[in-house]
């Protein structure tokens, strides 16, 4: 907790402060991710999204500090199948489970600018599950084994699941190049290396991310 207040509370203070260096900027980003969901040894994957703002301040000729804001659209599957067979009844059944996670999260960048194109940054970040949603579709093909009939079935399932106080601390790193207009091109890769259910820590569980994007940044001041 003291690691989560500390990183919100300088993330704030940067926000608030226009004055603490020359040349401050706002910027906007936005792209694609890939996400690896980890929980207790099994691991799914998928795509999603991304969008923010961010805050960029120098601190050194070469060094900038950038807190953003940012909704993460975490997408995963699992396929799961299940067979039964005795001498009277027999049945097959595939089911594929998706979850869509929002996370908000609150990085904290500290970047190097090494030349006018290229910067490379480094930072953790704060994020929290605001948002879920669940669906299934499933296929079962049923046999009864004494008459010889068969039949099938198939359907649909969501629902918008409530996960609770879902948080996580990351760790991430990243790089840009910068067009002569404002815009940047950015590749940034994260991973979890606290996660919590429910206010309690689970060891089991982390997030794998790499973005893909694009940023554009807005001066706001000399």
């Amino acid at each position: 907790m003291k690691i989560i207040t500390t990183s919100l509370a300088v993330f704030l203070l940067l926000i608030a402060s226009p004055s603490m260096a020359q040349g401050p900027s706002m910027g906007f980003q936005s792209g694609a991710l890939y996400n690896v969901y980890s929980y207790d040894g099994e691991s799914e994957s998928g795509f999603g999204y991304y969008f923010g703002v961010s805050g960029i301040f120098p601190i050194a000729k070469k060094w900038t500090i950038r807190p953003e804001v940012n909704l993460q659209q975490r997408n995963f599957k699992f396929d799961n199948s299940a067979s039964y067979s005795d001498p009277n009844y027999s049945y097959e059944e595939n089911y594929t489970e998706r979850y869509k996670y929002q996370f908000l999260d609150l990085p904290l960048i500290v970047q190097y600018q090494a030349n006018d194109r290229f910067a490379f940054y480094f930072g953790p970040q704060y994020g929290i599950l605001v948002g879920a949603k669940y669906s299934e579709e499933y296929t079962g093909v049923y046999n009864d084994l004494e008459s010889g009939e068969q039949y099938e079935d198939e359907g649909s399932y969501s629902d918008d699941e409530n996960y609770g106080d879902q948080r996580e601390i990351s760790l991430l790193a990243g790089m840009n190049y910068t067009f002569d207009f404002g815009l940047a091109l950015d590749f940034r890769a994260q991973r979890s290396v606290i996660a919590a259910e429910y206010g309690e820590v689970e060891s089991g569980l982390s997030w794998a991310n790499f973005q893909l994007g694009l940023r554009y940044n807005l001066p706001i001041g000399k």
